[in-house]
């Protein structure tokens, strides 16, 4: 199991880009500009790097850390009606995260948390999936 937190998001972005349906997979500190992704590029995830908070009921050398994030996910619809992409979307991120619970033995667990409702206009539109991951870290080699 993995002790640090690169490993941790690593593992979730590797795991989230092979989600059918998703084209892009994008890491980041800041928030993108949608706008310099050509259409071809989407459905497209955006993962903002989380703040990092230790668990501090644990009193030994392993600690377990926890990661709250969102996961935007961006996505073109040209009708009028986003709910059929929209659905299908989550339904396959829900899945993939489930079905690799523990991001490839990197966490201790990966929890979906919320999934915000469809927003944004023709043809472009967006939606947020909240997650929670824990995972140990290890204060001996920190």
């Amino acid at each position: 199991m993995s002790l640090n937190r690169r490993d941790v998001l690593a593992a979730l972005k590797t795991i989230l880009a092979t989600t059918s349906g998703v084209t892009t997979v994008v890491r980041t500190f800041v928030p993108i500009d949608i706008t310099n992704y050509n259409e071809n590029e989407l459905p497209l995830i955006e993962l903002q790097e989380p703040d990092e908070m230790p668990d501090e009921e644990m009193t030994s050398m392993k600690q377990i850390a926890l990661l709250e994030m969102k996961c935007r996910v961006w996505f073109v619809v040209w009708g009028e009606s986003p709910t059929t992409t929209y659905e299908s979307l989550v339904k396959a991120l829900r899945d993939k995260i489930g079905a690799n619970f523990k991001l490839s033995d990197t966490a201790t667990g990966c929890w979906v948390i919320d999934v915000t409702k469809v927003e944004g206009e023709m043809p472009l539109f967006h939606f947020e999936i909240s997650l929670r991951l824990k995972y140990y870290l290890d204060l001996q080699n920190a």
